[in-house]
């Protein structure tokens, strides 16, 4: 059985710039695996110096096939770390089969950046005319074809990013609609109680119904005692004094709310000036948190220290004190 032929320099450079191709960036130049160049601890003379020359013609003459990016030093062995240039392609280029010439150079230019891209299209364009000018014809086809769907495919992102754009801002416009919408029902909803509430203190109070004149007695006729009416108010009377307390409490907070600093002072006025109605602390008060006068905006226990950042009322009747309006503390 016949030998195996060694591989010729030339069948070398065949290979490595195959590699080199496949790889697109950095790749080691002569290593014992993982290079350009393979070179194993127990190669042949021969295959050594079938080696040496192809790495000679690789990285000289005018246009050299591929280019040292660094290397490196490691007892005493220099390794070079190359890529292919643009001149190395076209010469891939012209040992490559015609018809896997477009996949080729799609494959090697789509794993390059935009700039070594560039470079190896001018390299191409320059040898479509000549010996070889139809391979590197398709090969420039190829690229402007990929080109353009690249560019086509940018654009769209580009378009898809700009309708997400005008969602988000139409998202935030509608959000920002949605909360003046409610502060303007609120603002309405706290106008209107207060126009209730102006219509009934304006309203006239009923008069108890005048007590029916004294009978004029006969001297002889027993005396007879006419049912006096109560000194007291009456459930119903507690229950208008109630009401009429509590919805100005309500719409006292309405304003604090709103901002509207002379409604607030006006209702306090008429507050304080309702009988048994009283203040529940004053802004900055330090007291002890009571759960059934005091609205705690964070978690607190009975008895802890707090400190009051707004009033209360009550209103205090004879069986004891009706809660008008919590005080709110820190």
């Amino acid at each position: 059985m016949a030998k195996k032929a060694a591989d010729s320099p030339a069948d070398f450079v065949t290979k490595a710039l195959t590699l080199a191709a496949e790889a697109a960036g950095e790749v080691k130049l002569v290593a014992a695996s993982g290079a350009l160049f393979t070179l194993k601890a127990n190669a042949t003379d021969s295959a050594k110096q079938a080696v040496a020359e192809a790495v000679e013609l690789c990285k000289t003459g005018t246009a050299p096939l591929v280019e040292v990016v660094r290397a490196t030093e490691a007892r005493g062995f220099r390794t070079e770390f190359v890529r292919l240039t643009p001149a190395g392609f076209c010469r891939l280029i012209e040992l490559t089969p015609p018809d896997r010439v477009p996949d080729l150079t799609l494959g090697y230019a789509g794993r390059l950046a935009a700039d070594n891209r560039e470079r190896v299209k001018a390299a191409i364009s320059g040898r479509t005319s000549g010996p070889g000018a139809e391979l590197f014809s398709a090969a420039l086809t190829a690229l402007e074809e990929d080109d353009e769907r690249r560019a086509g495919e940018q654009a769209a992102r580009g378009r898809a990013a700009e309708v997400e754009r005008h969602r988000q801002t139409l998202a935030v416009a509608r959000k920002a609609v949605a909360r003046l919408e409610e502060e303007l029902a609120f603002r309405r909803a706290a106008a209107d109680g207060l126009d209730r509430l102006v219509a009934d203190l304006s309203a006239p109070t009923p008069r108890p119904p005048e007590p029916p004149p004294p009978r004029a007695e006969r001297p002889d006729a027993p005396a007879v005692g006419l049912p006096a009416f109560p000194a007291e108010p009456t459930e119903a009377d507690a229950d208008f004094r109630r009401e009429v307390a509590k919805r100005l409490a309500t719409v006292w907070q309405q304003q604090l709310r709103l901002d509207k600093a002379e409604g607030a002072r006006a209702l306090e006025v008429l507050l304080a000036g309702l009988a048994g109605v009283e203040r529940v602390g004053a802004a900055g008060d330090e007291v002890a948190f009571d759960p059934l006068r005091h609205e705690a905006r964070r978690v607190v226990s009975a008895g802890d220290a707090v400190r009051v950042s707004r009033p209360g009322w009550v209103l205090q009747e004879g069986h004891g004190p009706h809660l008008l309006l919590k005080a709110v503390v820190d």
